[in-house]
């Protein structure tokens, strides 16, 4: 989680020691919040993977999720769900999180922070280099992102595969290209954000302060459940945290219209 330092002291907070818990967060957004100036944005619009990656973990970390981790399981409407997805969409519900909500995704978020009427967002490390680019102005912080008291924290993990098709021409070549790209060192190079292999971290690019939270954050990532109709699974949460962000619904009934359409899907 990004956050503004400059805001944390006008608003008193000690930008030195950022939220831990879900209660330290909501109180920081609400300091955070005046003038016109957002404490917290979420994500509740544009591609629905925005949303995904920044709620689940909430879930996670409260003992819940969209799916149980073998797939078998609906959990999206579970009493540690639904907490959850509450804690999520109330930042907007109570005015902590932009007008601008429902059509926000990450990229929107990250153009309000350097724009400096948000003061906190969630975000991954590839967005530190245009916030410095187009607001150096901007005293970057990063937290880990806050779980509830006694609990651990969690985070999407996310990533990309080398495949090799089964019908390649040239599979042996192909085969040396990816052993090539698995070494240590050419991940660590190579890759705009972090290297499956920990020795590939070694590299002087990694020393940077503001990454060393990254780090920290990378033994609590966890893969989203394999489900080959993962999509339209996304899309039935996805589509009931706009209903309660619209005020249609409130939590626990937009995630039981969920969890019908993703036993259908199961």
């Amino acid at each position: 989680m990004i956050y503004n330092k400059a805001h944390f002291t006008e608003a008193g907070l000690d930008p030195e020691n950022p939220p831990q818990t879900w209660d330290e967060l909501i109180a920081a957004a609400e300091a955070l919040t005046k003038d016109g100036r957002s404490g917290f944005a979420i994500t509740g619009g544009g591609e629905v993977g925005n949303t995904i990656f920044r709620s689940m973990p909430f879930m996670w970390m409260n003992g819940g999720g969209i799916l149980s981790d073998d797939g078998t399981e609906v959990l999206v409407n579970s009493p540690e769900t639904v907490a959850a997805v509450e804690f999520y969409t109330n930042f907007y519900k109570n005015g902590l999180s932009p007008s601008s909500t429902l059509e926000n995704d990450g990229t929107a978020n990250r153009r309000l922070f350097i724009a400096e009427t948000v003061s906190m967002y969630q975000a991954g490390q590839f967005d530190v280099n245009s916030i410095k680019t187009e607001n150096p102005n901007i005293d970057i912080g990063v937290m880990t992102i806050p779980h509830p008291e006694g609990k651990e924290t969690a985070a999407v993990l996310g990533g990309w595969s080398f495949v090799i098709p089964s019908d390649a021409k040239n599979p042996d070549e192909a085969k040396v290209l990816v052993s090539f790209l698995a070494e240590a060192e050419n991940q660590g190079y190579l890759t705009d954000t972090f290297p499956a292999r920990v020795s590939g971290m070694e590299l002087e690019r990694f020393d940077d302060p503001i990454l060393q939270v990254y780090k920290q954050m990378l033994p609590f990532g966890r893969p989203v459940p394999a489900n080959p109709n993962w999509v339209q699974i996304t899309q039935a949460y996805f589509d009931g945290v706009q209903r309660i962000l619209l005020g249609d619904e409130d939590a626990q009934t937009a995630m039981d219209g969920a969890a019908a359409e993703i036993e259908a899907l199961l």
